[in-house]
C-alpha cells in the first residue's frame, strides 16, 4: 500500500514538472521571437568610425563629416562618366571634323591637277558655282594651266563643326611656289570649296582672255589668210594679262617693234618676211598674274606660251 502511494506521489510531481516546464518553455520562444522583430525594426544606425576613443565629440564630428563626403564623391563618379560618354569628347568631334575636310581637300586638288576641271566644279559651294558656269570654270583652269601645278597641303585649321580653313602649297611647271589659303566648308552633308576673294579675282580674271583667244583662234584663217603674198606672212598675236604687263614684239630685222603696257587682252596683226623669226613677250611682277601669248601664221597657231607667274615669252 505504501508503495503505491509513493508511486502516485512520485508521478504527480512529475506532472507538476512538466506543466511548469512548458509555459516557461513558450515563453522563451516568444521573447526570442519579439526581440527578432524588434531588431528587424530598429532604423540602420548612422555609420561611425571612432578612430580614438580619447577624441572629442567636435572632432568626431568633422571626421565623419569628411567620411560622408568621400562616399559622397565615390557615389557620384560612375554618374559622372556616364554623363562623359553622353556628351562625347569634343576633342574628338574635332579631329573628325578636321579629317573629313582634308580628306575632301585632297580629293579636290588631286582631280584639278589631273585636269578634270568638271569634278572641281560640282565640288564647289553653291556660292562659288553662282560665279562662274561650269564652262566659264573649265576654261579658267585650262588658261591658268591648273593641271600643270603640284598641290600640297601644308594644314589645317577647324573654323567650326561647318567650316575648316586650309594652307597649301603651289608648285608650277617652272618651278617656282605660292602659297594658298582657302576654305572648305559643309554643305547639303558634304565639304565643299569655298572661294576665297583673291581665288575668285584669279579665276575671274582668266575667263575673258581664255574667251578671246577661243574667239581669235576662230576668226584667224579668214582674216589673216587673204593678206598674205608670196614673199610675206601675216602674222597675228594674241596676248592676255590679268595683272598690268609689259609687252614686247619685234621681228628679226625690226621693222616691226613694239613695247607697250596691257591689262586684259590684245590683238597684233602684221605681215612680215615670210623667212622671219619673232620675239614676243608679256611679263609683270604682279602677285598670282596670268600671262599668255599665242601666236597665229596665215591662221594657223603655230606658237604659244602662258604662265602662272607672269613670265610668258615665245622665240621661234
Amino acid at each position: 500500500m505504501r508503495k503505491i502511494v509513493l508511486t502516485l506521489a512520485m508521478a504527480a510531481a512529475a506532472l507538476l514538472m512538466v506543466g511548469c516546464a512548458e509555459p516557461n518553455a513558450q515563453q522563451d520562444k516568444a521573447e526570442r521571437q519579439n526581440a527578432s522583430k524588434k531588431q528587424q525594426a530598429a532604423p540602420e544606425q548612422e555609420k561611425t568610425v571612432v578612430v580614438n576613443e580619447g577624441m572629442s565629440k567636435k572632432e568626431e564630428e568633422k571626421l565623419n563629416e569628411r567620411l560622408a563626403d568621400l562616399e559622397d564623391k565615390v557615389d557620384d563618379k560612375p554618374q559622372q562618366e556616364t554623363t562623359k560618354q553622353e556628351t562625347g569628347d569634343p576633342e574628338q568631334e574635332t579631329e573628325g571634323t578636321e579629317d573629313q575636310a582634308l580628306e575632301a581637300a585632297q580629293d579636290y586638288y588631286a582631280a584639278a591637277a589631273a585636269g578634270n576641271y568638271n569634278y572641281t566644279y560640282d565640288a564647289l559651294t553653291s556660292a562659288a558655282q553662282s560665279q562662274f558656269s561650269e564652262e566659264d570654270w573649265v576654261a579658267a583652269n585650262t588658261a591658268l594651266g591648273s593641271d600643270a601645278g603640284v598641290y600640297d597641303i601644308d594644314s589645317t585649321n577647324v573654323v567650326d563643326d561647318s567650316t575648316v580653313d586650309v594652307y597649301l602649297t603651289i608648285t608650277s611647271a617652272d618651278g617656282s611656289s605660292s602659297e594658298r589659303a582657302t576654305q572648305f566648308v559643309l554643305e547639303t552633308s558634304s565639304w565643299k570649296h569655298e572661294l576665297t576673294q583673291s581665288e575668285y579675282e584669279l579665276f575671274a580674271g582668266a575667263i575673258e582672255p581664255a574667251t578671246a583667244s577661243a574667239t581669235a583662234s576662230a576668226s584667224a584663217s579668214s582674216s589673216a589668210s587673204a593678206s598674205a603674198t608670196g614673199d610675206t606672212k601675216h602674222v597675228e598675236i594674241v596676248i592676255t594679262s590679268n595683272e598690268p604687263a609689259d609687252v614686247s614684239i619685234n621681228d628679226d630685222s625690226l621693222n616691226w617693234f613694239i613695247n607697250e603696257e596691257i591689262v586684259g587682252t590684245e590683238t597684233y596683226e602684221r605681215d612680215i618676211a615670210a623667212n622671219s623669226g619673232l620675239s614676243v613677250s608679256a611679263t609683270t611682277d604682279a602677285y598670282q598674274a596670268q600671262t599668255t601669248i599665242e601666236v597665229y601664221e596665215n591662221g594657223e597657231l603655230v606658237a604659244q606660251d602662258s604662265d602662272p607667274n607672269g613670265f610668258a615669252i615665245v622665240n621661234y
